[in-house]
């Protein structure tokens, strides 16, 4: 009798330690919820009352929290005060969302973040990492921010620019020695000799005239000689090559040349000075084969260094989320110098992330708020 007296006391016990550690393990005093400023999904100010936080994320939170029973609490509690775990807070701070959701898959960090809102991409890299994330509840692609005010600038050299300066040589001589050759064959098989004098240098240099003006279609040259006649017809076959070669290689320069000023697809993007964010290079690089360089996203001071490089000249175009970018696009292109090539492409979701140690049932809970909210058009 004592020995089973003894076993339920053991039992007991054990039953008690173990509900001591896991009332230890997870808060009591409720949860915060990290926004990671992005306008339009999550709006704050760290100075400011959380009643005035407000974006796409944020409404999101406070209506599933409503719908399932989660308090929202004015701000952190006390270090005396003790909160269910459904109860949370927002937090407004400065970390970044790689930053957040590094916090979200660490030990011991659940009251720092229990949860992580404001444009979070849903990727198999952060869930390969550990990142959980809620139903998607946004669908939107990467955006390519483009220069609109690039023009196109012609020197005013360019129409030499279809032959190479030996070719432009090698016709000025041609056109200085075929006519002294044709008027040097046609007395020699016509007279049987060169005349030499004042009058030959006349007749020398309107040959040279008149050969001219036949290139033109101006004049006809008037030889009787039948080489004089052969030396004619080849010279100006040569001039329909060279015309015929130089209109169409100089339409192609200056169509390259418009071509290369401006990005209309994403095809352009190959082999230009593209950036994007870290997250989607290797995806740019796989999918799209775009050679972009990392550039980290930190908000509007991005925007304006990339926008900045742009108009300059010194990128070609950056890369990130769409409607991060429309946002911030339409708050400082006043003058329209920026465009967007095309509507987006990888196309991914944003969700809401939780902790690692954010209890199952209450990501469930939200999960099936966020489904309702779309079926129910609130969404």
């Amino acid at each position: 009798m004592s020995t089973c007296h003894s076993y339920a006391a053991l039992h007991s016990l054990t039953l008690c330690f173990g509900l001591w550690l896991l009332a230890c393990s997870k808060p009591t005093s409720g949860f915060p919820v990290c926004l990671v400023t992005n306008p339009g999904f999550a709006d704050c100010d760290p100075t400011a009352n959380t009643s005035t936080y407000k974006g796409y994320d944020v409404d999101l939170v406070r209506w599933a929290a409503e719908e399932i029973g989660w308090k929202e609490m004015p701000g952190p509690p006390g270090p005396n005060d003790t909160h269910p775990l459904d109860s949370f807070y927002f937090v407004c701070g400065t970390r970044r969302v790689a930053a957040t959701v590094d916090i979200l898959i660490s030990n011991n960090t659940f009251n720092v973040c229990g949860i992580g809102a404001g444009a979070f991409t849903i990727s198999k890299a952060r869930i390969d990492i550990g990142a959980r994330f809620s139903y998607p509840y946004f669908r939107t692609g990467l955006g390519i921010m483009a220069s609109g005010s690039q023009q196109v600038t012609y020197s005013p050299w360019a129409f030499l620019k279809p032959f190479h300066y030996s070719i432009w040589v090698a016709m000025l001589l041609t056109v200085l020695f075929v006519p002294g050759l044709v008027w040097l064959v046609e007395n020699l098989v016509r007279n049987g000799s060169v005349p030499c004098g004042l009058n030959s240098l006349h007749e020398w240099r309107h040959a040279s005239y008149t050969t001219i003006l036949s290139v033109f279609n101006l004049d006809v040259l008037a030889v009787l000689s039948l080489p004089a006649q052969i030396i004619i017809i080849t010279f100006l076959f040569l001039n329909l090559v060279m015309v015929s070669t130089y209109t169409a290689n100089l339409a192609a320069a200056l169509t390259n040349q418009a071509a290369q000023s401006g990005i209309n697809s994403v095809s352009d993007l190959r082999a230009r000075n593209v950036a994007a964010h870290a997250l989607y290079v290797e995806r740019l690089r796989k999918n799209d084969f775009i050679s972009a360089s990392p550039l980290t996203w930190n908000g509007s001071q991005t925007f304006l260094e990339v926008s900045d490089k742009l108009n300059k000249g010194q990128l070609d175009a950056y890369i990130f989320d769409k409607p991060i970018l429309e946002w911030w696009m339409g708050y400082y292109d006043k003058d329209c110098s920026l465009k967007f090539v095309g509507d987006y492409i990888e196309p991914f979701d944003y969700g809401i992330s939780f902790h690692k140690d954010m209890p199952q049932r209450m990501v469930d809970d939200f999960n099936k708020q966020v489904l309702v909210a779309q079926s129910s058009k609130v969404l």
